[in-house]
Protein backbone atom coordinates (compact mmCIF):
# COMPACT_ATOMS: atom_id res chain seq x y z
CA UNK A 1 0.00 0.00 0.00
CA UNK A 2 1.60 3.40 -0.84
CA UNK A 3 1.71 5.66 1.59
CA UNK A 4 -0.12 8.80 1.87
CA UNK A 5 1.31 12.17 1.35
CA UNK A 6 0.00 14.73 3.15
CA UNK A 7 -1.43 17.65 1.53
CA UNK A 8 1.88 20.70 1.38
CA UNK A 9 0.73 23.29 3.86
CA UNK A 10 1.25 27.23 2.67
CA UNK A 11 4.26 28.94 4.28
CA UNK A 12 3.49 31.13 6.64
CA UNK A 13 4.17 35.35 5.69
CA UNK A 14 5.12 38.44 7.43
CA UNK A 15 5.38 41.53 5.01
CA UNK A 16 6.17 45.09 5.50
CA UNK A 17 7.53 48.23 3.98
CA UNK A 18 11.34 48.28 4.27
CA UNK A 19 11.10 51.53 5.78
CA UNK A 20 8.36 53.55 7.93
CA UNK A 21 9.24 57.05 9.29
CA UNK A 22 6.46 59.09 11.11
CA UNK A 23 6.70 62.33 12.60
CA UNK A 24 5.48 65.98 12.79
CA UNK A 25 6.76 68.36 9.53
CA UNK A 26 7.94 65.44 8.07
CA UNK A 27 6.49 66.68 4.65
CA UNK A 28 9.38 69.38 4.66
CA UNK A 29 12.21 66.98 5.02
CA UNK A 30 10.84 64.63 2.30
CA UNK A 31 13.72 65.02 0.08
CA UNK A 32 15.49 63.20 2.38
CA UNK A 33 14.02 60.09 2.19
CA UNK A 34 12.82 60.02 -1.68
CA UNK A 35 16.12 61.09 -3.33
CA UNK A 36 17.82 57.60 -2.34
CA UNK A 37 14.60 55.94 -4.59
CA UNK A 38 14.66 58.55 -7.77
CA UNK A 39 14.90 62.21 -8.99
CA UNK A 40 11.90 62.14 -11.30
CA UNK A 41 8.70 62.34 -9.12
CA UNK A 42 4.98 61.90 -10.35
CA UNK A 43 2.86 62.91 -6.93
CA UNK A 44 -0.75 62.13 -6.88
CA UNK A 45 -3.19 64.20 -4.73
CA UNK A 46 -6.26 66.10 -4.52
CA UNK A 47 -6.50 69.77 -4.72
CA UNK A 48 -7.22 70.10 -1.01
CA UNK A 49 -4.15 68.36 0.06
CA UNK A 50 -2.15 70.55 -2.63
CA UNK A 51 -3.62 73.74 -1.66
CA UNK A 52 -2.58 72.92 1.88
CA UNK A 53 0.63 71.13 1.28
CA UNK A 54 1.75 72.37 -2.12
CA UNK A 55 4.54 75.08 -1.84
CA UNK A 56 5.98 72.81 1.11
CA UNK A 57 6.26 69.89 -1.28
CA UNK A 58 7.68 72.08 -3.61
CA UNK A 59 10.58 73.10 -1.74
CA UNK A 60 11.22 70.06 -0.20
CA UNK A 61 11.67 68.60 -3.98
CA UNK A 62 13.52 71.51 -4.93
CA UNK A 63 15.82 71.29 -1.89
CA UNK A 64 16.91 67.49 -2.88
CA UNK A 65 16.88 68.50 -6.56
CA UNK A 66 13.99 66.02 -7.86
CA UNK A 67 11.85 67.20 -10.30
CA UNK A 68 8.54 66.92 -9.17
CA UNK A 69 5.28 66.02 -11.32
CA UNK A 70 1.92 66.40 -10.00
CA UNK A 71 -1.36 64.52 -11.17
CA UNK A 72 -4.49 66.09 -9.78
CA UNK A 73 -6.61 62.80 -8.09
CA UNK A 74 -10.38 63.03 -8.25
CA UNK A 75 -10.85 61.70 -4.78
CA UNK A 76 -11.49 58.26 -5.79
CA UNK A 77 -9.63 55.34 -6.24
CA UNK A 78 -10.83 53.69 -9.37
CA UNK A 79 -9.45 52.12 -12.02
CA UNK A 80 -9.90 54.94 -13.87
CA UNK A 81 -7.95 57.32 -12.50
CA UNK A 82 -5.23 54.81 -12.04
CA UNK A 83 -5.37 54.72 -15.81
CA UNK A 84 -4.70 58.57 -15.88
CA UNK A 85 -2.18 58.98 -13.50
CA UNK A 86 -0.14 56.21 -15.45
CA UNK A 87 -0.32 58.32 -18.31
CA UNK A 88 0.75 61.59 -16.67
CA UNK A 89 3.63 59.65 -14.89
CA UNK A 90 4.70 57.72 -17.82
CA UNK A 91 4.90 60.64 -19.93
CA UNK A 92 6.91 62.55 -16.79
CA UNK A 93 9.04 59.69 -17.32
CA UNK A 94 9.00 59.41 -13.28
CA UNK A 95 11.24 56.80 -11.37
CA UNK A 96 9.24 57.39 -8.05
CA UNK A 97 5.18 57.76 -7.83
CA UNK A 98 4.22 59.11 -4.31
CA UNK A 99 0.58 59.12 -2.77
CA UNK A 100 0.08 61.78 -0.50
CA UNK A 101 -3.09 62.34 1.11
CA UNK A 102 -5.49 59.45 2.49
CA UNK A 103 -5.76 56.08 1.40
CA UNK A 104 -7.30 56.30 -1.56
CA UNK A 105 -4.65 58.50 -3.18
CA UNK A 106 -1.93 56.05 -1.60
CA UNK A 107 -3.92 53.13 -3.61
CA UNK A 108 -3.86 54.66 -6.66
CA UNK A 109 0.08 55.21 -6.06
CA UNK A 110 0.83 51.88 -5.84
CA UNK A 111 -1.37 50.85 -8.99
CA UNK A 112 0.23 53.12 -10.81
CA UNK A 113 4.11 52.28 -9.06
CA UNK A 114 3.13 48.89 -9.83
CA UNK A 115 2.53 49.25 -13.10
CA UNK A 116 5.49 51.11 -14.07
CA UNK A 117 7.78 48.79 -12.23
CA UNK A 118 9.60 51.73 -10.18
CA UNK A 119 9.73 52.94 -6.79
CA UNK A 120 6.61 53.96 -4.86
CA UNK A 121 6.19 55.65 -1.67
CA UNK A 122 3.14 56.44 0.31
CA UNK A 123 3.04 59.83 2.31
CA UNK A 124 0.14 60.01 4.78
CA UNK A 125 -1.73 63.31 5.85
CA UNK A 126 -3.90 61.61 7.81
CA UNK A 127 -4.96 58.11 9.54
CA UNK A 128 -8.08 57.07 9.00
CA UNK A 129 -6.62 53.79 6.88
CA UNK A 130 -3.75 50.70 6.87
CA UNK A 131 -3.22 51.72 3.26
CA UNK A 132 -0.13 53.46 3.07
CA UNK A 133 1.62 50.65 4.43
CA UNK A 134 0.20 47.49 2.22
CA UNK A 135 1.03 46.11 -0.95
CA UNK A 136 -2.31 46.20 -2.20
CA UNK A 137 -4.83 48.80 -3.88
CA UNK A 138 -8.45 48.66 -2.83
CA UNK A 139 -9.73 49.82 -5.91
CA UNK A 140 -13.53 51.19 -6.77
CA UNK A 141 -15.98 52.03 -9.74
CA UNK A 142 -15.68 55.31 -10.64
CA UNK A 143 -19.83 55.11 -8.88
CA UNK A 144 -17.59 54.48 -5.33
CA UNK A 145 -18.81 50.82 -5.90
CA UNK A 146 -16.39 48.32 -4.56
CA UNK A 147 -14.25 46.51 -7.69
CA UNK A 148 -11.13 44.72 -6.29
CA UNK A 149 -7.98 43.89 -4.63
CA UNK A 150 -5.36 44.97 -6.68
CA UNK A 151 -2.52 42.67 -5.03
CA UNK A 152 0.97 43.76 -6.17
CA UNK A 153 3.90 41.57 -4.93
CA UNK A 154 5.37 44.49 -2.87
CA UNK A 155 5.03 46.91 0.07
CA UNK A 156 5.88 50.56 -0.62
CA UNK A 157 9.58 51.26 -0.80
CA UNK A 158 8.92 54.23 1.74
CA UNK A 159 6.12 55.20 4.19
CA UNK A 160 6.14 59.07 5.40
CA UNK A 161 3.58 59.89 7.72
CA UNK A 162 3.43 63.43 8.67
CA UNK A 163 1.51 63.73 12.16
CA UNK A 164 1.35 67.47 12.70
CA UNK A 165 -0.98 67.24 9.00
CA UNK A 166 -3.00 64.54 11.08
CA UNK A 167 -3.33 66.25 13.92
CA UNK A 168 -4.51 68.97 11.39
CA UNK A 169 -7.15 67.21 9.89
CA UNK A 170 -11.22 66.88 11.11
CA UNK A 171 -10.54 64.07 13.37
CA UNK A 172 -13.46 61.82 12.25
CA UNK A 173 -10.41 60.46 9.80
CA UNK A 174 -8.76 59.55 13.11
CA UNK A 175 -11.54 58.03 14.47
CA UNK A 176 -12.44 56.13 11.43
CA UNK A 177 -8.98 54.75 10.95
CA UNK A 178 -9.14 53.18 14.29
CA UNK A 179 -12.00 50.94 13.39
CA UNK A 180 -10.00 49.86 10.52
CA UNK A 181 -6.89 49.45 12.94
CA UNK A 182 -9.31 47.34 15.69
CA UNK A 183 -10.48 45.36 13.11
CA UNK A 184 -7.48 43.81 12.33
CA UNK A 185 -7.77 41.84 15.40
CA UNK A 186 -11.35 40.49 15.68
CA UNK A 187 -10.58 39.82 11.78
CA UNK A 188 -7.23 37.97 12.12
CA UNK A 189 -8.15 35.78 15.19
CA UNK A 190 -11.12 34.42 12.94
CA UNK A 191 -8.23 33.35 10.24
CA UNK A 192 -6.06 31.81 12.70
CA UNK A 193 -8.90 29.44 14.07
CA UNK A 194 -10.28 28.54 10.72
CA UNK A 195 -6.37 27.69 9.32
CA UNK A 196 -7.29 30.48 6.50
CA UNK A 197 -4.80 31.80 4.19
CA UNK A 198 -4.60 35.55 4.72
CA UNK A 199 -4.55 37.89 1.38
CA UNK A 200 -1.05 36.76 0.45
CA UNK A 201 -2.03 33.00 -0.05
CA UNK A 202 -0.34 32.39 3.19
CA UNK A 203 -0.58 30.99 6.97
CA UNK A 204 -0.88 33.98 9.48
CA UNK A 205 2.20 34.51 11.44
CA UNK A 206 2.19 35.10 14.94
CA UNK A 207 3.56 38.71 14.62
CA UNK A 208 0.78 39.59 12.44
CA UNK A 209 -1.74 38.40 14.80
CA UNK A 210 -0.25 39.70 17.79
CA UNK A 211 -0.20 43.68 15.40
CA UNK A 212 -3.83 43.31 15.49
CA UNK A 213 -4.21 42.66 19.05
CA UNK A 214 -1.99 45.31 20.20
CA UNK A 215 -4.11 47.64 17.41
CA UNK A 216 -7.12 46.76 19.69
CA UNK A 217 -5.05 47.34 23.65
CA UNK A 218 -3.96 50.56 21.84
CA UNK A 219 -6.95 52.25 20.51
CA UNK A 220 -8.97 50.84 23.75
CA UNK A 221 -6.20 52.86 25.98
CA UNK A 222 -4.76 55.70 23.91
CA UNK A 223 -7.85 56.01 21.18
CA UNK A 224 -9.82 58.90 22.75
CA UNK A 225 -7.01 60.96 24.42
CA UNK A 226 -5.54 60.95 20.98
CA UNK A 227 -8.94 62.44 19.43
CA UNK A 228 -9.60 64.94 21.94
CA UNK A 229 -5.90 66.03 20.90
CA UNK A 230 -6.32 66.19 17.63
CA UNK A 231 -9.68 67.94 18.23
CA UNK A 232 -7.40 70.28 19.75
CA UNK A 233 -5.17 70.17 16.70
CA UNK A 234 -2.26 68.90 19.09
CA UNK A 235 0.33 66.23 18.55
CA UNK A 236 0.30 64.19 21.68
CA UNK A 237 2.44 60.98 22.55
CA UNK A 238 -0.98 59.19 22.45
CA UNK A 239 -1.70 61.06 18.84
CA UNK A 240 1.57 59.41 17.81
CA UNK A 241 0.72 55.79 19.02
CA UNK A 242 -2.79 56.29 17.57
CA UNK A 243 -1.30 56.95 14.37
CA UNK A 244 1.16 54.17 14.12
CA UNK A 245 -1.54 52.09 15.55
CA UNK A 246 -3.84 53.09 12.62
CA UNK A 247 -1.39 52.94 9.70
CA UNK A 248 1.93 50.44 10.67
CA UNK A 249 0.37 47.84 13.02
CA UNK A 250 -2.81 47.96 11.31
CA UNK A 251 -1.54 47.79 8.07
CA UNK A 252 1.10 45.11 8.74
CA UNK A 253 -0.96 42.88 10.99
CA UNK A 254 -3.78 42.63 8.51
CA UNK A 255 -1.44 41.85 5.55
CA UNK A 256 0.48 39.29 7.42
CA UNK A 257 -2.42 37.98 9.87
CA UNK A 258 -5.49 38.24 7.62
CA UNK A 259 -8.52 39.61 7.52
CA UNK A 260 -12.14 38.28 6.92
CA UNK A 261 -15.89 39.11 7.56
CA UNK A 262 -16.01 43.20 8.57
CA UNK A 263 -14.71 44.22 5.65
CA UNK A 264 -16.84 41.62 2.99
CA UNK A 265 -19.98 43.58 4.77
CA UNK A 266 -17.77 46.53 4.16
CA UNK A 267 -17.39 45.64 0.42
CA UNK A 268 -21.53 45.21 0.60
CA UNK A 269 -22.41 47.64 1.92
CA UNK A 270 -20.29 50.49 -0.47
CA UNK A 271 -22.98 49.08 -3.13
CA UNK A 272 -25.52 51.55 -1.65
CA UNK A 273 -24.80 54.36 -2.90
CA UNK A 274 -26.42 56.09 0.08
CA UNK A 275 -23.66 54.07 2.42
CA UNK A 276 -21.12 56.56 0.61
CA UNK A 277 -21.91 59.47 3.51
CA UNK A 278 -19.98 57.09 5.39
CA UNK A 279 -15.61 56.29 5.71
CA UNK A 280 -14.21 53.22 4.81
CA UNK A 281 -13.47 52.49 8.80
CA UNK A 282 -16.90 53.82 10.12
CA UNK A 283 -18.38 51.05 7.63
CA UNK A 284 -15.81 48.55 8.95
CA UNK A 285 -16.70 49.59 12.52
CA UNK A 286 -20.51 48.37 11.94
CA UNK A 287 -19.18 45.39 9.85
CA UNK A 288 -17.24 44.57 12.96
CA UNK A 289 -20.33 44.40 14.95
CA UNK A 290 -22.23 42.11 12.24
CA UNK A 291 -18.94 39.80 12.25
CA UNK A 292 -19.12 39.14 15.87
CA UNK A 293 -23.14 38.91 15.46
CA UNK A 294 -22.19 35.75 12.47
CA UNK A 295 -19.85 34.29 15.18
CA UNK A 296 -22.54 33.92 17.75
CA UNK A 297 -20.53 36.28 20.38
CA UNK A 298 -22.29 36.70 23.75
CA UNK A 299 -24.50 40.15 24.37
CA UNK A 300 -21.17 41.26 26.62
CA UNK A 301 -19.29 41.18 23.73
CA UNK A 302 -21.48 43.23 21.64
CA UNK A 303 -21.86 45.54 24.43
CA UNK A 304 -17.96 45.90 24.85
CA UNK A 305 -17.65 47.13 21.63
CA UNK A 306 -20.72 49.43 21.25
CA UNK A 307 -19.12 51.17 23.93
CA UNK A 308 -15.40 51.33 22.48
CA UNK A 309 -17.42 53.23 19.33
CA UNK A 310 -19.81 55.63 21.22
CA UNK A 311 -16.75 57.77 22.91
CA UNK A 312 -14.97 58.02 19.34
CA UNK A 313 -17.82 58.80 17.39
CA UNK A 314 -18.04 55.33 15.44
CA UNK A 315 -21.34 54.25 13.57
CA UNK A 316 -23.26 51.18 14.83
CA UNK A 317 -26.10 51.19 13.80
CA UNK A 318 -27.53 51.09 9.73
CA UNK A 319 -29.08 54.90 10.16
CA UNK A 320 -25.78 55.82 11.12
CA UNK A 321 -24.19 55.04 7.72
CA UNK A 322 -27.02 55.99 6.07
CA UNK A 323 -28.75 52.95 5.53
CA UNK A 324 -31.94 53.86 7.50
CA UNK A 325 -35.20 51.95 6.22
CA UNK A 326 -33.16 49.53 4.64
CA UNK A 327 -35.66 47.44 2.01
CA UNK A 328 -35.16 44.00 1.39
CA UNK A 329 -34.20 44.30 -1.88
CA UNK A 330 -31.24 46.29 -0.76
CA UNK A 331 -30.61 44.04 1.87
CA UNK A 332 -30.62 41.39 -0.51
CA UNK A 333 -27.44 43.63 -2.79
CA UNK A 334 -25.50 44.03 0.27
CA UNK A 335 -25.78 40.76 1.39
CA UNK A 336 -25.09 38.89 -1.60
CA UNK A 337 -22.05 40.95 -2.63
CA UNK A 338 -20.70 40.50 0.37
CA UNK A 339 -20.47 36.60 -0.09
CA UNK A 340 -19.78 36.93 -3.60
CA UNK A 341 -16.69 34.24 -4.71
CA UNK A 342 -13.51 35.15 -2.92
CA UNK A 343 -14.38 37.78 -0.55
CA UNK A 344 -12.78 37.68 2.57
CA UNK A 345 -15.97 36.52 4.53
CA UNK A 346 -15.43 33.00 3.46
CA UNK A 347 -12.24 32.78 5.55
CA UNK A 348 -13.68 32.43 8.06
CA UNK A 349 -13.93 29.23 10.23
CA UNK A 350 -17.45 28.21 9.19
CA UNK A 351 -19.56 28.49 5.86
CA UNK A 352 -21.11 32.07 5.11
CA UNK A 353 -24.00 32.23 2.58
CA UNK A 354 -25.75 35.63 1.98
CA UNK A 355 -28.90 34.88 4.16
CA UNK A 356 -26.86 34.14 6.93
CA UNK A 357 -25.20 37.48 6.27
CA UNK A 358 -28.81 39.16 5.83
CA UNK A 359 -29.67 38.13 9.27
CA UNK A 360 -27.49 39.35 11.22
CA UNK A 361 -27.35 42.77 9.59
CA UNK A 362 -31.15 43.25 10.63
CA UNK A 363 -30.03 41.59 14.00
CA UNK A 364 -27.43 43.54 14.86
CA UNK A 365 -29.14 46.81 14.21
CA UNK A 366 -32.15 45.79 15.69
CA UNK A 367 -30.05 44.84 18.94
CA UNK A 368 -28.11 48.24 19.03
CA UNK A 369 -30.74 50.14 18.91
CA UNK A 370 -32.22 48.67 21.83
CA UNK A 371 -28.92 48.83 23.64
CA UNK A 372 -28.83 52.14 22.69
CA UNK A 373 -32.74 53.12 23.97
CA UNK A 374 -32.06 51.11 27.44
CA UNK A 375 -28.75 53.44 27.70
CA UNK A 376 -30.24 56.55 27.02
CA UNK A 377 -33.03 55.83 29.30
CA UNK A 378 -30.20 55.65 31.79
CA UNK A 379 -28.96 59.23 30.63
CA UNK A 380 -25.43 58.18 29.46
CA UNK A 381 -23.90 60.25 26.78
CA UNK A 382 -24.74 59.21 23.40
CA UNK A 383 -22.23 59.31 19.94
CA UNK A 384 -20.60 62.73 20.77
CA UNK A 385 -20.20 64.91 17.38
CA UNK A 386 -16.79 64.66 16.46
CA UNK A 387 -15.30 67.83 14.79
Amino acid sequence: MTARIPAKRPPIMFVSPPKYVQGPGIIDDMHEYIGDLGTRVTLICDSFVWNNFGARVTKSCNAGGIELNRFEFSGQASIGQVEKALASAQQADSNVIIGMGGGKACDVAKAVGARMRCKWVTLATIASTDAPTSSLSVLYKDNGDFHSYELHGKNPDLVLVDTEAVARAPARFLASGMADAVATKFESAMCAIAGSHTILGARPSSAGLALGALAWDNCRKYGLSALKAVEAHAVTPAVELIVETNTFHSGVGFESGGFSGAHSVHNGITHLTESHVAMHGEIVNFGILVQLTLEGRADADLDEFIEFSLPLGLPVTLEQIGLAGLTEDKLRIVSEAATAPGESIHWMPFKVDADMVAGAIIGTDAYVREYLKSRNNLSAPFRPQIR
